[in-house]
């Protein structure tokens, strides 16, 4: 969840993994390829992506960083992870782009746990992309689109505005990068430069929770946030 002190809400995660795949579902135009992959398997993909927290997780991830870097929360955070290594039931091609993003995220923790958790990821990995009609490299270029997906849902929800630069692949086939910049305005707004959809514009509904009883008691708010370029 991301708590957001200025509103008094929380945002459960898959609020925002479902704002993620919202961007994901208009990645591309003419200077930005989407992926090799299926749309629809890519687009799935990245709303699942964080699919293992549940509806209403409690897990602060608004100190994510905290929590990777080893805070008292991070064996909590393992043990959710854990169940990523599990069968999503999505189909293979979108349970492959999920996992190849969980399987990044634990490169950066070096434990024990991280790594029993690793093995299993990996072998799951493996097996997906052996089913598919897609290669290795087709799954690693889709999810460098998937982290910028990612951080641009991720940020948005922080109780600071946040601008990060971002190498981001261009053409299919190559990893030659342009770089992107992503700034967030607190639950209001994502802004990208250069701009990497194939809409003008976005605006998508978000639902929250007032955060006094979250989450016995949840009583809901909706945040409109808007994606457009970067204005000029």
């Amino acid at each position: 969840m991301f708590r957001i002190n200025d509103l008094e809400v929380v945002v459960p995660q898959r609020e925002h993994a479902r704002l993620a795949g919202l961007i994901a579902a208009q990645w591309g135009n003419e200077r930005f390829a989407p992926p090799a992959l299926d749309a629809a398997s890519f687009i799935a993909g990245v709303t699942l992506h964080d699919w293992h927290f549940g509806d209403l997780d409690t897990l602060p991830l608004d100190t994510l960083e905290e929590i990777l870097a080893g805070s008292d929360r991070r064996a909590q955070w393992i043990e959710v992870t854990r169940r990523a290594s599990d069968s999503i039931g999505a189909g293979g091609d979108a349970e492959c782009v999920a996992k190849h993003h969980v399987r990044r995220l634990l490169d950066g923790v070096d434990t024990e746990p991280a790594r029993e958790i690793r093995r299993p990821l990996d072998d799951s990995i493996a097996a997906l992309i052996n089913e598919s009609t897609h290669s290795a490299e087709d799954f690693r270029w889709a999810d460098r689109l998937t982290r910028v997906c990612d951080l641009a849902a991720f940020d948005v929800f922080r109780d600071e505005t946040r601008e990060r630069r971002v190498g981001v692949p261009v053409r299919r086939g190559s990893f030659d990068e342009i770089e992107l910049t992503v700034t967030n305005e607190l639950a209001r707004a994502i802004r990208f430069d250069p701009w990497p959809l194939s809409v003008g514009r976005l605006t998508a509904p978000i639902l929250a929770f007032a955060r006094a009883g979250y989450p016995d008691l949840v009583s809901p708010r909706v945040l409109m946030i808007t994606i457009e370029p970067v204005r000029r």
